[in-house]
């Protein structure tokens, strides 16, 4: 039987958070707020707006209205002027 040699690689500066049941609490209760992912990521601490969002959607809790930003659809269009 052959081994294989596997290195072990780790990177600092990553973010690991646990899910305690506090915490999925007081996301629950901020996200009803309707506080955004961003605001409950900053205060929960030790989280990203991602896993935020993540797990947000994982507990199946009320989408969020669209964004507030217009799309391309929305902006003007240049338009060109013929100099004849």
């Amino acid at each position: 039987m052959d081994r294989i040699k596997v290195k072990t690689l780790y990177i600092d500066n990553i973010r690991q958070m646990s899910w305690t049941e506090q915490k999925v609490q007081k996301l629950t209760e901020l996200w009803t707020k309707g506080k955004t992912a961003n605001e409950i990521a900053g205060l929960l601490g030790d989280t990203t707006r991602n896993a935020v969002i993540g797990k947000a959607h994982r507990l199946d809790l009320e989408e969020r209205a669209p964004s507030k930003i217009k799309s391309n659809s929305g902006k003007k269009k240049l338009t060109t002027h013929n100099q004849n």
